[in-house]
């Protein structure tokens, strides 16, 4: 295990200037973002959809995960031993 560990460290390590500028571009794309959300009509409308789509979304999700168990339950007698 040891060393394929340091096979995929040894592979990275070239590349890690290009991984680490590309991750400060991206974190700091991010950051600008999260700082620029607050007072914008863009979120306060995907909050306020959110709100009321939310709800209903849960029963949704609730329901299928309800019938696949229950699609489940009916089919258990049909399977073999484990």
């Amino acid at each position: 295990i040891f060393k394929g560990m340091a096979g995929v460290i040894q592979a990275f390590l070239p590349h890690m200037d290009d991984i680490s500028r590309t991750m400060q571009r991206i974190t700091g794309r991010f950051a600008d973002w999260g700082t620029g959300l607050k007072g914008s009509p863009e979120c306060e409308r995907f909050l306020a959809y959110a709100a009321k789509m939310g709800p209903k979304l849960a029963s949704t999700l609730g329901d299928i995960g309800s019938a696949f168990y229950q699609v489940a339950k009916a089919l258990s007698p049909l399977s073999g031993p484990v």
